[in-house]
């Protein structure tokens, strides 16, 4: 059974703290990285570089309701995106294609059919299970009904919304 994906609780206490990266060789860079009591903390011009400059570090997801289930988009940058899609039994995504978007997904928990293929007439159906992945390359076709309810992690670049529906998915 899904879990509903929520909002952490706030937790109290203080803050995380974030580990660093182990000390490497500087192998071909420009410039030396500047060290310091707290670790590794890059060239002089990003160590000037305020906090305020690098944008939310820890961002706390809203979920989405869908017609198909619950999205999560947990990483969303200029050119790349992440998302869990939680997809009832059932239920699916319409048969669409992506005009330049590249996407992967991984299936965390559950069975879903992928229909997939250059057309409309070439369409393989392939049962994917819990996890295996699979890769949507620009141009095509593909659809996913969820045989039970399923959890899937996507990665897609660039492009964000390039989305061409063909139909919508039925029930």
């Amino acid at each position: 059974m899904l879990v509903p994906l929520a909002r952490p609780r706030d937790r109290g206490g203080d803050p995380p703290t974030v580990r660093q990266p182990a000390e490497s060789g500087s192998k071909g860079a420009s410039k030396d990285p500047v060290r310091g009591p707290g670790g590794y903390l890059g060239t002089p011009e990003q160590a000037a570089r305020s906090h305020e400059d690098l944008g939310p570090i820890v961002a706390f997801p809203t979920p989405e309701a869908r017609a198909w289930g619950i999205e999560l988009v947990w990483a969303e940058a200029e050119d790349y995106r992440g998302r869990i899609l939680q997809i009832r039994a059932g239920k699916g995504i319409s048969l669409r294609l992506h005009e330049e978007a590249d996407r992967t997904l991984l299936l965390l928990e559950g069975q879903i059919v992928l229909h997939i293929g250059p057309g409309l007439n070439s369409l393989t159906k392939i049962l994917v299970s819990e996890g295996e992945a699979f890769r949507i390359q620009p141009g095509t076709l593909y659809e996913i009904r969820a045989s039970t309810d399923s959890r899937l992690l996507e990665v897609s670049a660039p492009a964000l919304d390039d989305v061409v529906r063909i139909r919508e998915a039925t029930e």
